[in-house]
């Protein structure tokens, strides 16, 4: 399983099962972390530059970008 190196992925804690294999990616490689440029994405077409006054507003922005770019095939 290949991880980021997220607090909770290298916690002391981490219980791993013996048939996985962990590897966790290079620090400071946004670019090797495909999830990376979804972000990207969503913050410079939806999220630049906006406040959203509720927690409720900030999840439904959230939400209707997540849609609208997972309908949008490219």
């Amino acid at each position: 399983m290949v991880l980021d190196r997220a607090g909770w992925h290298t916690a002391a804690t981490l219980r791993v099962p013996a048939n996985v294999t962990l590897v966790l990616l290079p620090p400071k490689s946004p670019e090797l972390n495909p999830v990376e440029n979804l972000w990207h994405y969503l913050r410079s077409h939806y999220w630049s530059n906006r406040l959203y006054p509720t927690w409720e507003d900030l999840k439904r922005a959230a939400t209707d970008a997540w849609r609208r770019s997972a309908s949008c095939p490219s």
